[in-house]
C-alpha cells in the first residue's frame, strides 16, 4: 500500500469525531483516541514530554492490562494451550487499542499540558460552548477535578468561559483559537508518528489494517450509542 494512502487513512481516523469520554483521544476526535476517552489502566497523566523515555524498573512500569491478561493466560494455558493468533478476542482487541491510544497521547506539541487536559480541550472544541456539567460528563471527570482544570486552561488562554444567556447561574465553556491551533499540531504529530509505523509494516499487514478500519469505526459508533443510551437512563 502506498505510504500516501496509509497517511491519508491515519489522518482520517485520527481526525474523526470524539463523542465519548476524555481519555481515548479522545481515539477518535483527536481525536483518540474515541472519545468515550478511556486510556486503559492509566492512573495518572504525566506532562507531555519530547525526547526518549528513560528506562525504568519493569516492576513499576508493567502494563496492568498486560499483567491481567498474562495471569488469565497462565491460569488457562495448561488446559487450553496458547491462543490462536487469529482468534477474535475482545480482551486482546481492547488492550491493543488502548495501548495504541495511550502511546500516541504524549506529544511535544502539548508542552506541559497533561493528556487529560488535552483531551478536555478536544471535547470543548467539539461540543462547546458546553455547560460545565456536560463537559464533565463527556470527559468522564468528576466536577471537582473539572473545576480545578478549567480555570487553569482558561488562564492559559485555551478555554473561554461565559455565562449562559438563558440562565446566568450556568457557565458554558468553549475552546479558543489558541486551543484549536494547539490541537491541530497535536493531531499532526500523532498522525505523523502513526504513519511512520504503518509504513514499516509489510504490504499484507497494511492491507489487513486498512480493511479493519471501517469495522473498528462501526464498533466505535456502537459503543458511543450504547454509552449515550446508558447515560440517558441514569
Amino acid at each position: 500500500m502506498p505510504s500516501s494512502t496509509i497517511e491519508g487513512v491515519v489522518k482520517q481516523g485520527a481526525g474523526g469525531s470524539r463523542a465519548g469520554r476524555c481519555g481515548v483521544d479522545a481515539s477518535s476526535a483527536l481525536e483518540a483516541s474515541d472519545p468515550a476517552h478511556t486510556a486503559d489502566a492509566d492512573t495518572a497523566d504525566p506532562p507531555h514530554t519530547a525526547g526518549p523515555v528513560q528506562a525504568a524498573d519493569p516492576a513499576r512500569t508493567a502494563d496492568p492490562a498486560q499483567a491481567a491478561e498474562a495471569q488469565g493466560a497462565k491460569a488457562q494455558g495448561a488446559s487450553t494451550g496458547p491462543p490462536d493468533a487469529k482468534e477474535l478476542s475482545a480482551p486482546r482487541l481492547r488492550t491493543a487499542v488502548a495501548r495504541i491510544a495511550r502511546w500516541l497521547r504524549p506529544t511535544a506539541a502539548a508542552g506541559q499540558l497533561t493528556a487529560t487536559e488535552i483531551d478536555m480541550l478536544v471535547v470543548a472544541e467539539k461540543h462547546g460552548p458546553a455547560r460545565m456539567s456536560d463537559l464533565a460528563s463527556f470527559c468522564g471527570l468528576n466536577p471537582t477535578m473539572l473545576s480545578r482544570m478549567v480555570p487553569r486552561l482558561e488562564e492559559s488562554g485555551f478555554l473561554r468561559r461565559e455565562a449562559d444567556p438563558k440562565d446566568g447561574r450556568v457557565w458554558r465553556v468553549e475552546a479558543t483559537k489558541k486551543a484549536r491551533s494547539l490541537l491541530q499540531r497535536v493531531r499532526s504529530e500523532r498522525n505523523d508518528a502513526l504513519s511512520r509505523l504503518l509504513a514499516e509494516l509489510d504490504e499484507p499487514e497494511q492491507h489487513a489494517i486498512a480493511e479493519a478500519i471501517p469495522v473498528l469505526e462501526k464498533l466505535s459508533e456502537r459503543l458511543r450509542s450504547q454509552t449515550a443510551a446508558e447515560s440517558a437512563r441514569r
